[in-house]
């Protein structure tokens, strides 16, 4: 009964890491994609699926327990870290999925609201600036957190890579 015990919260807290101010799992925002790809052993790049010469593409993992956490590649380097679907990941303060828009509002300090591009008025976007070069934005649907991202200028491409 122990060991069940112990292997589920070991279980638990595998799936509930969380997003530092600048990286996630030992890959920061800024750091090569080669630098990235050795500390990420299960993902892969998704360059040849996007027009020749691009500089826009992202790192997924074929792992089912990381492939709700996307890394756009830009220009060579990490700019963004996507977090989506029924992700446990959280932010270092434990803003999750599933969190709602009151829950973001009373962690961060500053919160820019502004309508979602495609679901307003149901949705939002609810941007975080958390130095001169990084920032997290929070989408949300019904005042419930249904993805976020935290990256560098990259937070605000709307579509990812296209």
């Amino acid at each position: 009964m122990w060991k069940s015990f112990i292997l589920l919260l070991f279980a638990s807290t595998a799936y509930s890491e969380s997003l530092s101010n600048n990286s996630y799992n030992g890959v920061a925002i800024g750091v090569t994609e080669s630098e990235a790809l050795k500390i990420l052993k299960s993902f892969e790049s998704t360059k040849d699926s996007y027009e020749p010469g691009s500089t826009c593409y992202y790192l997924i993992s074929n792992d089912t327990n990381n492939s709700d956490v996307h890394f756009m590649i830009l220009d060579g380097v990490v700019s963004r870290i996507d977090v989506v679907g029924n992700s446990q990941v959280s932010t270092k303060e434990g803003v999750r999925i599933g969190s709602t828009k009151d829950d973001v509002m009373k962690t961060y300090a500053s919160v820019k609201a502004t309508p979602h591009p495609y679901i307003a008025p149901d949705g939002e976007y609810l941007e975080v600036k958390i130095d001169d070069k990084l920032g997290m934005i929070f989408e949300t649907e019904n005042d419930v957190v249904t993805r976020f991202r935290l990256g560098d200028q990259s937070i605000h491409f709307i579509e990812g890579c296209l």
